[in-house]
């Protein structure tokens, strides 16, 4: 038992790495149709401190490869407004997004009001220092700066509270960035980036039966995230409920290979503990082949040998 507590706090503390990747194309068209050119588009890693960019050429296209397997969230800025869409990246399979604003931002106000009701009730100051807190994200005290002047002259701006969350969050005060989180849930409880960073900070606070119940509600509507199967294993992990644990972590290991929150090797030690050998043997084999750089490996590798010898002896 103590050769697994060893392994799982060595590898908790490692460096993620990322083997396998894909990509994200896709066109931004303006709202008479044609194609735009020179937009940025901010690519994030849900989840993770992980941004991207890319530039729209002079047909409207954008393009990125590289990128870690894993859900998305991409985000332009245009004419004072930002428009934000999800995809998913799978290993070897590409992933188009496309921005038409025709859908996006409609020039029919009657449209504009179905379709972003929140986003008609911020101020434009609020949406000014939102915009500013998008052109300065590469300084992350600026950003929040901006972040919190939008939230003073727009209480209920519930981008800006879900943004300062996670910048909360990479800080490490997560008391603050959960206060965030659950402020724009209760504006509108269906936006589910906030609900699945909401259970990611609950789970840096300890506090697992918050957090999985909040990544079960993000699963009911959204059940191949595997950002949410992975936290949601984590929080019954940590809770000692490992059969529950297992199919969540089998889940997010089928719907993103390489996360960032090491599905598999939560399964190996999960089999470990269990007293299932072979099971064990087969996942941290997986595991290592799939995180190649992945260090410390050398714990892994003892605690294989260890188990190998167990299943040769007659």
């Amino acid at each position: 038992m103590r050769a697994v507590a060893l392994v799982l706090l060595s590898v908790s503390l490692g460096v993620r790495a990322y083997a396998q990747t894909g990509g994200i194309d896709g066109q931004i068209i303006d709202r008479d149709g044609k194609p735009l050119a020179g937009v940025t588009v901010l690519i994030v890693r849900i989840g993770f401190n992980q941004r991207f960019e890319a530039k729209s050429d002079s047909d409207g296209r954008y393009r990125h490869i590289g990128l870690p397997t894993g859900r998305y969230e991409l985000t332009i800025l245009r004419d004072g407004k930002t428009a934000k869409l999800d995809t998913r990246i799978r290993f070897g399979e590409p992933s188009t997004v496309n921005f038409d604003l025709r859908q996006l931002m409609p020039y029919d106000r009657e449209h504009i009001h179905r379709v972003t009701t929140a986003a008609l009730a911020v101020p434009r100051k609020a949406q000014e220092e939102y915009q500013k807190a998008y052109k300065a994200r590469d300084n992350l005290e600026k950003v929040q700066q901006h972040l919190e002047k939008a939230i003073q002259i727009a209480p209920d701006f519930e981008d800006a509270l879900n943004d300062l969350g996670t910048i909360y969050h990479r800080k490490h005060q997560y008391a603050e960035a959960a206060a965030l989180f659950e402020r724009a849930l209760k504006i509108n409880p269906d936006l589910l980036t906030a609900r699945v960073n909401l259970a990611g900070t609950l789970t840096a606070l300890k506090d697992y039966e918050r957090a999985l119940a909040e990544n079960l509600r993000v699963l009911a509507q959204r059940p191949d995230d595997a950002l949410a199967h992975g936290q949601a294993g984590l929080a019954l992990y940590y809770l000692s409920r490992y059969e529950e644990a297992i199919p969540h972590f089998q889940q997010a290991k089928q719907f993103d290979p390489n996360s960032g929150l090491l599905p598999g090797f939560f399964l190996a030690v999960i089999y470990d503990l269990t007293g299932r050998n072979s099971a064990a043997i087969t996942e941290y084999e997986e595991f290592l082949k799939a995180h190649p750089t992945l260090q410390p490996r050398g714990e892994i590798e003892a605690r294989l040998r260890v188990l190998k010898s167990r299943n040769s002896r007659p």
